[in-house]
């Protein structure tokens, strides 16, 4: 998708630019202009061009513009890419894997939803106009609808479902079409996964009343090695939920909980919780690790915040499966993840996760 910016001063001075890319936003702008307390309605935007005038004199340099935009609509649907985040419409190429919450929302928007998070994700998906758009609704079907992993019939019919959700709701973009060995090579990835998925289920059921309410900070190192011992006794290496769990151990008052979000802990905690906390957390997983094994780019598009903000903080690169238990991969864990830390304990707690 190409753009053509046009800026004018007050002063008269005019910047003309085609755009060929939009840098990814951050962690801290998504959650800067999601922010409720603000109200704005504005984005930082980086743009690089080559082709550009002032005043209608070309300038042959490459060049970044920064602006903030101040759109109808706060963001409410997000693009998670390499390094960040961008909202959908300005992204290239425009493939994207759409998870459950994009699904039901696009059933409220055609049910004629006025709650305001639902208006301003039917206005930023309305720039959706081309078949040059495409969606894959694959992570919606492999989550099933049961709070429970699906059968092969299941998921099949999830995926048509959400197909005919999508044709309906945004009938002049493109879905993906599978016949039946395309469904069984990607339900593969339910069988495959299935050991380490009942070792993480097991995790979470364990370690959420630990972390059920927010925890006084004389006992954090103490709960840090008990969520960590029990991953090791379920037979976990560091994967994503054993991270959202750190970071709801280490949240704070003044900044949004991620972890807490992601994983919803409470003292009942059941399994059918913790496959839904799961289905999330897998979803950036397999994002991730096909991201480094398919040359064509797919992104995870998501109206869900919290997952938007763990993909900024550990901004996986390098991932790989080495089996159905484990994977490998490169992260940051920004400290932003774990607000009580200070920043030279998260590289503390980098190398205990990471050992190099």
């Amino acid at each position: 998708m190409n753009y053509m910016l046009r800026f004018e001063s007050h002063e008269g001075d005019t910047l003309q630019a085609n755009i060929s890319e939009f840098v990814p936003c951050t962690f801290t702008d998504l959650v800067e202009c999601t922010s409720r307390n603000n109200g704005s309605r504005g984005l930082k935007l980086v743009a690089k061009s080559s082709e550009h005038s002032l005043n209608n004199v070309a300038c042959n340099n490459p060049a970044e513009l920064k602006t903030t935009v101040n759109f109808p609509h706060q963001v409410s649907v997000f693009a998670l890419v390499d390094n960040g985040w961008l909202p959908p419409p300005f992204v290239t190429p425009s493939n994207f894997l759409v998870d459950r919450n994009v699904i039901s929302t696009l059933e409220k928007i055609s049910n004629g939803s006025t709650r305001l998070d639902v208006v301003a994700t039917n206005w930023w998906l309305g720039f959706f106009e081309s078949k040059n758009i495409l969606f894959n609704p694959i992570l919606y079907a492999l989550e099933g609808s049961e709070r429970k992993t699906p059968s092969f019939s299941e998921f099949v019919s999830s995926f048509d479902n959400a197909t005919i959700e999508i044709k309906k709701t945004l009938p002049k973009i493109s879905v993906v079409s599978y016949n039946y060995e395309h469904y069984k090579a990607a339900y593969r990835l339910i069988t495959d996964l299935s050991d380490r998925t009942e070792k993480e289920i097991a995790f979470l059921v364990c370690i959420a009343p630990l972390i059920a309410s927010r925890v006084s900070s004389c006992d954090l190192n103490v709960l840090q090695n008990q969520i960590l011992l029990q991953a090791k006794n379920c037979g976990l290496t560091t994967t994503f939920s054993v991270l959202a769990a750190l970071s709801c151990l280490y949240e704070s008052n003044e900044a949004f909980s991620v972890g807490r979000k992601l994983l919803k802990p409470c003292t009942n905690y059941t399994e059918k919780d913790a496959y839904n906390a799961l289905s999330d957390l897998r979803a950036i997983e397999i994002v991730a690790v096909s991201r480094a094994a398919i040359s064509e780019k797919f992104f995870l598009c998501t109206c869900d915040k919290a997952l938007a903000l763990l993909w900024c903080g550990l901004s996986p690169t390098n991932a790989e499966y080495m089996g159905s238990n484990s994977f490998t991969m490169t992260v940051n864990l920004n400290e932003k993840l774990f607000p009580r830390l200070p920043r030279e304990s998260v590289v503390e707690l980098r190398e205990k996760l990471f050992p190099s």
